[in-house]
């Protein structure tokens, strides 16, 4: 009766686990996209190292990303094996690591954190070192975001008390205090631009133009209960999105000779969602995406923004109840993304999860290939099931057993007999 217990209990976990596995390995969104996980990128032992930043280099192909413990790691995201795909950077600090940003020549990275950290990635050692001096010029104050200008000669960094600094030829220097904490810098990518927009808690929006001057003007420095948390830039036009509490959101189109003469649209509500949007980022298709806290996913289309009526229109793309179908990534916000539209108008891209998981994006496969895909893997498992089962009765009924024993004794004998037999022969050759 025991063993029977055993194999049945045996056989409803197997296949629990096979129909689980298949329920939750694809789903596909109401807007026509599939979304699968493809792996983990936290081992076991930092399954709790939650990420806190994830930024792709200029040329779409590595991300680096990191978080508690002083944990960073460069990430090839289009690898399939995490082994491979994931290297962890040794950062020899244990502080939060808060935000990174390449460089526009994609050879060197700044990675900032709690504590003062400042740290700088090779791409041609692949390791990490600190950059000197940097403890002592912002006085250990928790360092919150990071961003080179397009122009590659000045990085900005802020802290999460509200300081800015400009950091150039290895060193950094104080520029603005007193602004709240910096939330997000973000700064245009378009040719022979070198603007930069800073997210801050108290003074609103500022600019900077391409000398580094930060702006006498700020944008949305309303003191209302709700604060801007996020901003992101487009990367063929000089419009930069701007989202935060509640679900407001604006865009600023910058001005290239003064910009102080930049013009910013009205703020405005993302219908559909109660959650703010915490995280923006860049798209290939020219416009940015932005992340809810409840793991939504809207697009923020700028395309006709002019600097007479600068504007900007939300389309909502992956609903959070979507994501929460797939077990691995319910209770994890998604922290970052890229997307990518494929010669055929569809989109292929990733996101990235906090707690690590790697979600590819693609188009939806047609009905027929997901009902013949659907139909093989059902297939699979009733094949696979029945031989399991069998196996489990095999390994714990008493009847098979003394069967499968006495049968191995048998055959033994006879080999034995066998050698006996030609041991003669053998003497006389």
């Amino acid at each position: 009766m025991i063993a029977h217990t055993r194999a049945a209990t045996a056989m409803f976990v197997l296949l629990t686990i096979t129909f689980a596995q298949v329920a939750t390995a694809e789903i596909e969104t109401e807007t026509g996209l599939t979304l699968e996980v493809t792996r983990h990128i936290l081992d076991d032992a930092t399954l709790n190292a939650a990420l806190e930043f994830a930024e792709h280099d200029p040329d779409h192909t590595k991300v680096l990303t990191g978080g508690a413990d002083g944990r960073v790691i460069l990430l090839d995201y289009e690898q399939e094996d995490a082994k491979s795909g994931t290297r962890i950077l040794t950062s020899k600090v244990s502080h939060t690591m808060n935000a990174a940003s390449w460089h526009p020549s994609g050879h060197s990275a700044l990675i900032v954190g709690d504590q003062g950290v400042l740290l700088r990635y090779s791409t041609e050692t692949s390791t990490l070192e600190h950059v000197e001096g940097a403890n002592h010029s912002v006085l250990w104050a928790d360092l919150s975001s990071v961003a080179w200008n397009q122009r590659g000669d000045i990085a900005w960094v802020g802290t999460k008390t509200g300081d800015l600094y400009r950091y150039t030829n290895n060193s950094l220097t104080s520029v603005l205090s007193d602004l709240g904490s910096v939330q997000d810098i973000a700064c245009l990518s378009v040719f022979l631009r070198s603007e930069c927009m800073f997210v801050t808690q108290n003074s609103g929006i500022l600019l900077s133009d391409r000398e580094g001057t930060i702006s006498s003007k700020e944008w949305f420095a309303l003191p209302d209960s709700w604060d801007w948390l996020t901003g992101a830039c487009a990367t063929d036009r000089p419009v930069c999105i701007i989202a935060g509490g509640e679900t407001k959101y604006a865009s600023i189109v910058i001005d290239s000779v003064d910009v102080n003469n930049s013009q910013a649209s009205e703020v405005a509500n993302i219908m559909g969602s109660g959650a703010p949007v915490t995280e923006l980022f860049k798209t290939q298709e020219k416009d940015v995406m932005g992340v809810t806290s409840d793991s939504r996913i809207v697009w923020f289309h700028s395309s006709k923004a002019e600097y007479n009526a600068p504007g900007t229109d939300v389309y909502p793309f992956i609903e959070g109840s979507e994501l929460s179908e797939m077990t691995e990534v319910i209770d994890s916000q998604i922290l970052t993304g890229w997307m990518n539209p494929t010669e055929d108008g569809e989109f292929h891209g990733w996101l990235i999860t906090k707690n690590g998981h790697i979600i590819v994006i693609g188009p939806a496969t047609s009905g027929i290939a997901r009902t013949a895909g659907a139909t093989v893997v059902f297939l699979l498992v009733i094949i696979a099931v029945p031989g399991t089962v069998l196996g489990l009765l095999w390994m714990y009924l008493p009847g098979p057993r003394r069967w499968a024993a006495k049968r191995r004794k048998r055959k033994r004998a006879k080999r034995e007999e066998k050698g006996a037999a030609e041991t003669p022969r053998r003497g006389k050759r």
